[in-house]
């Protein structure tokens, strides 16, 4: 935990005369929601839902997740009890609401499983690092299905569905499960209703993910009688990305800048990755590159799998691809997302600044997914995952985000997460024996 860190009183402000609790949930007001700075949130839909229905369970909620926040960044164990006591109130609360249909259908309800999946995430203490958190996904997929394509027909109802959509993607790509058609059947119509704001994007990704977590299930289910299929399937995917790339509006594109680097300095001390770094037009673009690029680093991890696993080295170049291309380009798209660090963190005086010297939370906690996918991939040096770990845990420590001290702590064990290989997920000690002789952990 970085020195400037110190243990506070619930009194977190003791200068002002607000409650502990219109504190945390101003964090989060300011932390989640979008404001003049900033083009998106990770919880947009809250003053719209506040205005409408004053839920106790979102009430509690927004309290326990803001205590939790407040409590990490400060090292203050009052304020993480205070949390815990909220959070207790917040599950009683949802429950009361789950067990009443009517209820169970509405905007709040939905909204307090995004926020108690969310309080999963800020109060991670370690491995197995996501199974919490997919516990209350679990109950929002049985929400959406619920709620039905009514949902979508106005604003926050779309919000919500289109913010757990993709954790539910996300958590099924982990499980190795396929996700249902039903949900795919909602995401076409949610479509219809998203007007011109750019989110049109995000349904696209959706669905790419979701078939590349098909592809995943099919691995893990040995369903396929020719990889060869499988493995054209997620070049196929990969194409269907860099054509998006290459064919984007100039509104969806961002500036490279080139940082001078001095002879004897330690790079991986230093705040921008390599030689350069991005600056994007707002949040909502920089999250889709970094969808586009993890997106494809999970299609190379397991076109190298399948490569490797199914075929012999003299039949890879029938494939037309190898296990050392894929590292390459997953080494490339990996720097990319270290690239996107410093405009996220707000460092490049075009990131919309952030609120007491913290950067966003809305757009932070998106990047914390990226960079640990990143390096985790096969292209990933010591050198960059060291760096990533000192981002993740700048993240944590500013923003109050456990999950993002969890996962720098993984790296730094020398750690990493096997999904591909085995049927449970596991975190496990990487090993060294890599099929590619190219490629040393020191590199």
């Amino acid at each position: 935990m970085a020195n400037g860190h110190h243990q506070l009183s619930p009194t977190v402000l003791p200068s002002l005369t607000f409650s502990v609790n219109d504190q945390a949930s101003g964090f989060i007001f300011s932390h989640y929601v979008r404001n003049g700075r900033h083009t998106r949130g990770h919880f947009d839909f809250l003053p719209a839902l506040i205005r409408t229905d004053t839920s106790p369970a979102v009430t509690a909620c927004i309290s326990a997740l803001g205590l939790a926040s407040l409590a990490n960044i400060h090292m203050s164990p009052e304020l993480m009890s205070a949390a815990r006591r909220e959070y207790s109130a917040a599950l009683s609360a949802t429950g009361v609401a789950l067990r009443d249909r009517e209820c169970a259908r509405s905007d709040s309800t939905l909204a307090a499983v995004e926020l108690l999946s969310l309080y999963e995430i800020v109060t991670c203490e370690g491995p197995p690092l996501i199974g919490r958190w997919l516990n209350h996904i679990e109950g929002g997929v049985k929400l959406i299905e619920l709620r039905g394509f009514e949902q979508i027909h106005h604003q926050a109802g779309l919000e919500l569905f289109t913010q757990i959509r993709l954790q539910i993607a996300l958590g099924n790509l982990y499980k190795k499960q396929r996700t249902p058609s039903w949900l795919l059947d909602l995401s076409k119509e949610a479509l219809k209703h998203r007007g011109d704001t750019g989110d049109q994007v995000l349904d696209y990704f959706f669905r790419i993910l979701v078939e590349v977590g098909d592809l995943a299930a099919d691995i893990n289910e040995g369903a396929f009688a020719h990889p060869a299929r499988v493995l054209q399937k997620a070049l196929n995917l990969d194409a269907e990305l860099i054509t998006w790339a290459m064919s984007i509006d100039a509104k969806w594109k961002y500036t490279v800048v080139k940082v001078k680097r001095f002879e004897g300095e330690n790079s991986t001390l230093h705040p921008v990755y390599g030689d350069h770094y991005h600056i994007y037009p707002n949040i909502a673009v920089s999250m889709a590159w970094n969808h586009y690029r993890f997106i494809r680093i999970i299609l190379h991890g397991i076109i190298g799998y399948v490569s490797a696993t199914y075929f012999p080295a003299a039949e890879k170049g029938s494939c037309g691809q190898s296990e050392r291309h894929s590292a390459a380009i997953s080494q490339q798209l990996a720097e990319d997302i270290c690239a996107s660090v410093p405009y996220h963190l707000g460092m490049t005086g075009s990131s919309g600044g952030s609120t007491l010297g913290i950067p966003f939370a809305g757009g932070v906690l998106r990047l914390m997914w990226p960079l640990f996918i990143a390096s985790d991939c096969s292209g990933a040096s010591l050198k960059m995952r060291t760096w990533i770990a000192q981002c993740l845990d700048k993240i944590g420590h500013v923003v109050g985000v456990n999950m993002a001290v969890t996962m720098s702590q993984i790296l730094r064990a020398d750690m990493h997460l096997n999904w591909l290989e085995e049927e449970e997920t596991n975190i496990v000690k990487r090993s060294y024996l890599v099929r590619n002789e190219y490629w040393t952990p020191d590199t």
